[in-house]
């Protein structure tokens, strides 16, 4: 098994092309993270390992209530690993699909307000100033990973942008490359896939495009082939989200569609403006993660419950293991020196 000093292994959640996420205690804190281990044969490569340390350090600024925060890295047994913020929760992408089973839609007034702290996330990362850090001029980070999968909302009724190993800074002279596209293609803006001029606002397009489906339950940009999907968003035609959803607000619907405007220009300025248009909406303010925390209590409490017992286990367990394999090492180090004398 794994073995990273101050850390304990509790379980394996996911297995990607280049690494293995883990869940974690750090032992001196006594606290739940997530530890991304890259494999071997990448870690060994110094044009990955200088990109690795790259994004580590570009998701260290990164300090808001609505970012999932990366704590630290290193490497362990020739691998490279990044040791960020356990989130408790559901990705949107899983929380529409449990809905969806039971048959529960998810008001729209709490739509806009995961949206709304989505949006105050990414703001913060697209106005974050190097000066800050690196007594450099104003260069902001562009998520250009923003979907379902990568906004969490936690048990508690907090919501959460994750996964900014992608993020870059925002270069007003930076154009798409040949073969370098990042991201979900169903979440992609037209100018980033025509590879053209792209800043802050293709995460504002993207966060359109999760807005859109929560409101309607539909994918916006779906096809056959990748290829289906990107002719699809080059000619960026939007249907109207009322025809699908008859509650949904005329005032939510022109935030929706400025959002995912085909030309960048005609979109919001910033995020903030974003933020500010939801919060204008009538009682919008009066919603916050209470009411998103009382939703969830009410549909999954269940299902919450047996996910935190699960982990109480998985703690009592690892700390058991822990103890054990301590106690054989102190043995093991007597024996030898014993023999040694």
């Amino acid at each position: 098994m794994l073995h990273i000093e101050n850390y304990i292994i509790l379980d394996h959640l996911a297995q990607g092309g280049a690494g293995t996420i883990y869940r974690a205690l750090q032992g001196q804190l006594q606290r739940v993270v997530i530890i991304k281990v890259i494999k071997p044969k990448y870690s060994a490569r110094a044009e990955f390992k200088k990109m690795f340390l790259s994004e580590v350090q570009t998701i260290f600024r990164l300090s808001h209530p609505n970012i999932a925060q990366c704590y630290s890295s290193g490497e362990a047994q020739e691998q490279l690993y990044c040791v960020m913020e356990y989130v408790e929760g559901f990705n949107l992408k899983i929380l529409q699909e449990k809905l969806g089973k039971k048959g529960v839609p998810l008001p729209d007034k709490l739509i806009a307000h995961i949206i709304t702290e989505a949006a105050k996330g990414l703001g913060y990362a697209h106005e974050l100033s190097g000066a800050q850090v690196f007594a450099q001029k104003k260069k902001g980070l562009i998520h250009r990973d923003v979907s379902p999968h990568n906004i969490m909302v936690t048990f508690d009724g907090h919501v959460k942008v994750i996964d900014f190993g992608m993020a870059r800074a925002n270069d007003a002279q930076e154009k798409t490359q040949v073969g370098t596209l990042k991201g979900k293609p169903s979440y992609m803006a037209p100018e980033y896939i025509r590879g053209k001029y792209y800043d802050h606002r293709i995460d504002q397009f993207a966060l359109g495009i999760v807005f859109w489906e929560m409101t309607t339950g539909q994918r916006l940009f779906q096809g056959a082939d990748t290829i289906e999907v990107i002719r699809k968003i080059d000619k960026c035609e939007i249907p109207s989200p009322k025809n699908f959803n008859l509650t949904l607000s005329t005032e939510v619907e022109n935030i929706i569609l400025k959002m995912l405007a085909s030309q960048h220009r005609r979109r919001f300025p910033s995020m903030q403006e974003v933020v500010r248009a939801l919060q204008c909406l009538e009682n919008q303010n009066q919603i916050g993660h209470r009411e998103l925390q009382t939703f969830l209590q009410n549909h999954f409490a269940q299902e919450i419950q047996e996910s935190r017992d699960h982990l109480r286990r998985q703690i009592h367990h690892a700390l058991i293991r822990e103890a054990i394999e301590k106690d054989n090492s102190e043995k093991l180090t007597f024996q030898r020196r014993r023999k040694s004398s």
